[in-house]
């Protein structure tokens, strides 16, 4: 016998349509991952009979749960266009959250009508009626910048008047002229409440673990700054909870180069808070879940479905410290007024990402020691329900 190597090792995860139903992944559904974390949890009861010893009966066993989590680094399919609906594996994760998938299969374009706002485009008179219909979308215009700079993010649209707010406050008035939301996959989080089951595979060398009816426990979405003291990258860190189908002998499969497109690091793209572009070190969305399964005795396990029941999301943020007379934290966190946060950061066509949340609460900033400069700590809420976190892959 041989040992088995570590450092091979595979991902692969599916949409699973029938509850109860394993979905097996195939190499089209694997996705890059650091080292993944996969095991399994028995459930068992204490059998109380009396045994006329000292020792206690044997537990019952009645069955195991299975775990598998691993992260992902924040890197783009590439390609000319946007993957398929659904087709993006990285994608099924962000579904599994609650986040809506929208597939934008080419650019929509228009020429922005005449406005005197810093922090908005008026939209053209043909655009959607609907109210918050663009929001979390990224768009772009020639006052933002050009290349990666270009892109923003929309924080809210009156579908009345056309105006779409941005994350980002530009120098100058953005008067007439073209705009281009991008196309791409967006993702936009609503409220949770359906969101699909995934079956997922983890190969470990020659052994495949398998896994269905799982939902997602935890979830990060991790954007430091990279630079010579900082090189850890942007990445979507997850777990999963399911149940285990039985393993089985099989090589892992070897990645196709397709798969490891470069991963962007977050530099020469922006941070915005309040609309304001500033130095920060990082910002993280991580999200905290509960997830259960409604017992019935007709389930073979028991129980149904693993769902989410309930979840909490906090932004984590290190900015720098410095004078500016537009940006006073202190003022915002007391008036209990909601802000927005935008980063951007990307490679190109298919590897470009925006993420912004549209009206996040501060709470108080704390200074800390940081790489010999001053940062300021803080955690924030989002207030919005209804899309309230956004991430766009851009093309």
């Amino acid at each position: 016998m041989v040992a088995h190597r570590e450092s091979i090792v595979a991902v692969g995860v599916t949409i699973q349509p029938t509850p109860g139903t394993f979905n097996a992944p195939t190499t089209a559904d694997l996705m890059p991952v650091s080292t993944p974390d996969n095991g399994t949890d028995v459930v068992e009861a204490e059998d109380d009979t009396e045994t006329g010893s000292i020792w206690n009966s044997p537990q019952v066993f009645l069955g195991e749960t299975g775990r598998a989590g691993a992260t992902a680094r924040l890197r783009g399919p590439g390609g000319a266009t946007p993957p398929a609906a659904n087709a993006w594996p990285l994608g099924r994760v962000l579904q599994a959250v609650g986040f809506t998938e929208i597939r934008n299969a080419t650019p929509i374009t228009g020429t922005a009508q005449t406005n005197a706002l810093t922090g908005a485009i008026k939209l053209a008179a043909a655009e959607s009626a609907v109210a918050d219909f663009y929001k979390g979308y990224p768009i772009q215009h020639a006052t933002a910048g050009t290349g990666v700079r270009a892109n923003t993010m929309i924080r809210g649209y009156d579908g009345a008047t056309k105006v779409a707010t941005l994350m980002e406050t530009m120098t100058t008035a953005i008067s007439a002229g073209s705009y281009t939301i991008p196309a791409g996959l967006f993702y936009i989080l609503g409220d949770g409440v359906s969101v699909p089951l995934l079956s997922a595979s983890v190969w470990r060398h020659k052994k495949r673990y398998n896994y269905r009816d799982c939902a997602v426990s935890s979830f990060a979405l991790n954007i430091p700054v990279n630079n010579r003291q900082n090189t850890d990258l942007p990445s979507i860190e997850f777990a999963m909870t399911g149940i285990p189908v039985m393993p089985q002998d099989e090589d892992a499969p070897v990645l196709p180069d397709a798969l490891l497109t470069p991963i962007p690091p977050a530099k020469a793209g922006k941070f915005a808070l309040n609309g304001i572009k500033m130095g920060s070190q990082s910002m993280r969305i991580e999200f905290g879940l509960e997830t259960g399964a409604a017992p019935n005795q007709n389930m073979d396990d028991g129980e149904e479905s693993q769902l989410i029941l309930s979840g909490d999301r906090t932004i984590t943020m290190d900015i720098n410290q410095q004078l500016m007379s537009e940006f006073n934290p202190e003022t915002l966190v007391s008036a209990r007024q909601p802000v927005s946060i935008m980063s951007v950061h990307g490679l190109g066509v298919g590897n470009t990402f925006v993420a912004g949340v549209a009206n996040a609460l501060l709470k108080p900033f704390s200074p800390q020691g940081r790489n010999g400069f001053v940062g300021l700590n803080s955690t924030a809420e989002p207030k919005d329900i209804l899309r309230s976190i956004s991430l766009a892959l851009i093309y």
